[in-house]
């Protein structure tokens, strides 16, 4: 088995696999020589598995088979609802468990096939491997995965169980933000103190980070983000627009049927990619109005102002970050883009304005910096002499807060999110009961004051208690960094 550790950005939209050996970063291309491969799973009917442009290809012929966005499912509850707002984009089948957990749903030779997101990402995992291995000649299982910075507990934790089951080691969980500065303070070599903030939007996800570049290493001061906001969203918005003008125009409702929606979903994503470096694209569509050739136009103009309430939640995000943080704008002296949505002009030009003025730092190819992030960190921590590289001390910060419910179930905050890791803390709290023989802590993770509103981790339970009045008893929470 080979010494060497990969790098892997594990994306809504795409995923990219890199390299850091022999001092030079390498982008490893797909079987059919692409670099940045959509995060798209196609399970052919007779049993067969694809990823990646072939799978979406494929996917347009029988959407019901094509997954995709599986970062926006992993690790969620059926009944979330920031998840069902996302549900009626779907194609494909998204339903609950026994114990409300989510599981997609498709047909192979005749028979149904459920898989959970875990599942999901074990599989797109396995096929990233099998083409490394194919590129680097050796078989490579240790990597450090990136995450959303804003990624929770049990996110973290089934993207850690995914990797195993496709035969990684992960060696670390790498926020998203913090790898784009390490790829960017790699380039640069920027050695006196210096302050930064990285604006992340890629396909599916949103995250934005304030960091501080010292001689010898990397804090990372706030984070915040939102892991249902991207791009996808905005081409949600323009199919909502070419939908509604099928219905008007022409009387036909293609958002009823899957496979139009699939076909559609590909136009409406081109024609924002197009509405990047053009002020117009044209969205033509053959064989779904009969004997009709649609031609459907849309402005840079239209389209902003129909994506504009996207654009305005990433300044609210900014707001929070700097807010927690405690810094001005004025205190950041860089602002880093990346994740393929930056290429976006209004975008640019809102995060401009928003630092008045203030000059954008961007990335020749934002898709990649993200992988090749995790790719540094991976030789920082791989013992392979082809992989030496200077270390950077690299210190992260709790994304959610931590705590339990007390007897009224107001939450407890314990670990409060912005804490540096690894995190420890303890809360001396008085049992309510006499001669109760058991007792109960119920664990949460979030920001609301109702505990039943934030995400429920887990319980602790102490059973065989001596009866006894009621009585002070210490919980010691430790965080610990993936």
């Amino acid at each position: 088995m080979s010494d060497l550790v990969i790098g892997i950005d594990l994306g809504t939209t795409n995923s990219c696999v890199a390299v850091f050996m022999n001092g030079r970063m390498k982008i490893l291309e797909d079987n059919s020589g692409v670099r940045i491969v959509p995060s798209f799973i196609f399970f052919n009917a007779d049993g067969g598995v694809f990823i990646g442009e072939h799978a979406k290809s494929k996917a347009t012929d029988a959407p019901m088979n094509g997954i995709y966005e599986m970062k926006r499912l992993v690790g969620r509850k059926y009944d979330d609802s920031v998840l069902q707002k996302s549900l009626k984009y779907f194609p494909f089948d998204v339903s609950a468990d026994s114990s409300n957990n989510l599981i997609v749903s498709f047909k192979q030779k005749g028979v149904s096939i459920t898989k959970t997101s875990q599942q999901l990402y074990t599989t797109l995992l396995k096929e990233l491997k099998n083409y490394t291995k194919k590129k680097l000649g050796e078989a490579v299982n240790k990597v450090v995965i990136t995450v959303l910075a804003y990624f929770n507990v049990t996110q973290r934790e089934v993207t850690l169980a995914a990797a195993k089951d496709a035969g990684f080691t992960a060696l670390k969980l790498l926020n998203e933000p913090t790898a784009a500065a390490l790829a960017y303070y790699h380039d640069h070599d920027i050695q006196e103190t210096h302050r930064s903030l990285v604006y992340d939007l890629g396909g599916g996800t949103f995250d934005v980070a304030i960091l501080e570049k010292r001689s010898d290493g990397i804090d990372v001061i706030c984070v915040a983000g939102d892991t249902q906001l991207g791009g996808h969203d905005l081409d949600n918005c323009i199919l909502e627009y070419v939908c509604q003008q099928l219905r008007n125009k022409y009387g036909y409702d293609a958002s009823r049927k899957p496979d139009d929606k699939r076909r559609l979903r590909n136009k409406c994503e081109k024609a924002k990619k197009k509405l990047s470096i053009s002020n117009e694209a044209c969205i033509t569509i053959n064989g779904m109005v009969p004997n009709v050739q649609v031609k459907i136009s849309l402005t840079r103009k239209e389209f902003e102002k129909m994506a504009y309430k996207f654009f305005q939640r990433t300044t609210e995000i900014l707001d929070k970050c700097l807010k927690d943080s405690g810094f001005r704008k004025i205190s950041i002296q860089e602002v880093i883009l990346c994740g393929g949505s930056t290429r976006i002009p209004k975008i640019q030009e809102l995060l401009s304005d928003y630092f008045d003025g203030k000059q954008l730092n961007k990335f020749a190819n934002p898709d990649e910096c993200v992988a090749e992030g995790a790719a540094l960190q991976a030789a920082m921590l791989s013992t392979s002499t082809r992989q030496h590289i200077g270390q950077l001390k690299m210190v992260d910060v709790v994304p959610l807060s931590i705590g339990f419910d007390n007897h009224c179930r107001k939450m407890i905050f314990i670990i409060k999110r912005g804490s540096k890791l690894p995190a420890s803390a303890s809360h001396t709290y008085v049992n309510v009961e006499a001669n109760q023989t058991a007792m109960e802590c119920r664990i949460y993770e979030g920001e609301r004051l109702d505990a039943r509103k934030n995400r429920h981790l887990g319980s602790i339970s102490i059973n065989n208690i001596t009866p006894a009045p009621p009585r002070q008893v210490e919980v010691v929470y430790n965080y610990l960094e993936y």
